[in-house]
């Protein structure tokens, strides 16, 4: 079933102002970087990379840049490692194959089950009634 021309005009247009609200600040935010001026006013005063490289001398960002990096290689050795292992899971039965599969769902499915742990004891600490669902 094809909407009306309306609806899809109002959906795009209801689309681009949630983009414009969340990509706008980024936008200003990136012309005031390079500003001139240490006084944010609008137009900017001028064009410089001065505040790049105070940021690129400053010790913290040197050390969350190294963080970064841990970071990235963290992630691309577990994205090897992760593949690898579900590759192995997939094509091939071997011992303990269950045992590893269960080990590779189980960060995936944490999070949601301590989650709904928190928001239950959370519930009942505040006296909000969870109603059951009937079956």
């Amino acid at each position: 079933m094809a909407e009306p021309r309306i609806v899809r005009m109002a959906l795009r247009i209801a689309t681009a102002l949630v983009l414009s609200f969340i990509y706008l600040p980024i936008v200003v935010l990136a012309i005031y970087a390079f500003n001139t001026s240490r006084i944010q006013a609008w137009p900017p005063q001028g064009f410089t990379f001065q505040w790049f490289f105070e940021a690129a001398a400053n010790p913290a960002v040197i050390r969350a840049l190294n963080s970064l990096a841990a970071a990235s290689l963290a992630t691309v050795l577990a994205l090897i490692l992760g593949t690898l292992a579900a590759l192995a899971v997939q094509r091939y039965d071997f011992f303990g194959r269950q045992t590893i599969s269960f080990f590779l769902v189980l960060p995936i499915a944490l999070p949601g089950v301590v989650s709904g742990i928190a928001l239950r004891t959370t519930f009942t600490t505040f006296g909000v009634a969870c109603v059951r669902p009937v079956l």
